[in-house]
């Protein structure tokens, strides 16, 4: 999986700062088989057996502001 990350740090003075970050997850869009929250068939006489039924989202992405002192 390939993540993307972009921040920008502002000074505010005093030695403080604020950063702004951007977070993105998955960035070329490979299924993401597995995980949390996903099922599997544990069934042995079940046709779909050992297959993995659900899959996570493809690209997740996040903002987040941090504070610095």
């Amino acid at each position: 999986m390939t993540e993307l990350r972009g921040s920008k740090a502002i000074n505010i003075g005093a030695g403080r700062k604020i950063e702004v970050i951007g977070q993105v997850f998955n960035v070329f869009g490979r299924t993401n088989l597995g995980g949390v929250g996903s099922t599997y068939q544990t069934n042995a006489r079940a046709a779909t057996f050992g297959q993995i039924l659900t899959a996570q989202a493809r690209q997740q992405g996040e903002v987040a502001v941090r504070f610095v002192w």
